[in-house]
């Protein structure tokens, strides 16, 4: 499937109206209610709703919450990163997905470092409910997966008040900036691997078809 290409002036436009009126919605911080609003307008002006809806289904599939991240920009960008890659290739998207702040901190992978006891949350996950699906690994291929992601971090959070969250960033290793998976062939090897797994076209043709209608339906758009 190929969608047209985002309206870089559409999407501005429909911005500038959100932020003249509502600019609180443009630093949602760890309250959830803004962002809320933010994101539902923009699928209720989005001139790519499949596009749209195929984010929704990927935050469905790799759920993340502000109940856990209080941070709902990094939710929100998820989503769109969901957008972005999500009608694409399903290995750059588990890349992505990969050295994501918000999925790195849902899944503690944050708390793993060279030296500390290896948080398998990651690792398990990945094998389990995102790629290889289950009985088609090891509990050696759980520790080899958590153990080849180990610092891919995100920094500690600054106290929400009184400003809000500010936008995580990845780290790697080594520190400084350098290509996703310099020196880390464990992680890509992991994410090459071919599994079994059951989220297959067939799942997001159901999201597509057999869910209720769109926002802009329900609006009267």
């Amino acid at each position: 499937m190929n969608p047209p290409p985002e309206d870089p002036a559409g999407k501005a436009s429909v911005e500038a109206l959100l932020y003249r009126y509502h600019p609180g919605t443009f630093l949602p911080g760890g309250v959830p209610t803004m962002g809320q609003a933010r994101y539902t307008y923009s699928l209720r002006n989005s001139r790519t709703p499949l596009v749209d809806k195929m984010g929704l289904f990927w935050h469905q599939v790799f759920a993340t919450g502000n109940a856990k991240v209080d941070n709902c920009n990094l939710v929100l960008d998820q989503i769109d990163m969901f957008r972005k890659y999500g009608m694409g290739n399903y290995r750059e998207l588990l890349v992505q997905l990969a050295k994501n702040p918000a999925m790195i901190f849902w899944l503690d992978n944050n708390e793993k470092s060279p030296g500390r006891r290896v948080n398998e949350n990651w690792g398990r996950e990945l094998l389990e409910l995102f790629s290889m699906g289950v009985n088609n690994y090891t509990e050696t291929d759980v520790r080899e997966a958590s153990r080849a992601f180990t610092g891919w971090t995100v920094p500690p959070k600054m106290p929400r008040l009184p400003y809000g969250r500010f936008p995580l960033g990845l780290r790697l290793p080594g520190g400084g900036p350098r290509r996703h998976g310099e020196n880390l062939p464990g992680a890509y090897r992991q994410l090459q691997r071919r599994g079994h797994h059951r989220h297959s076209g067939q799942a997001a043709g159901d999201f597509q078809v057999h869910l209720p209608p769109p926002v802009q339906l329900l609006c009267g758009g």
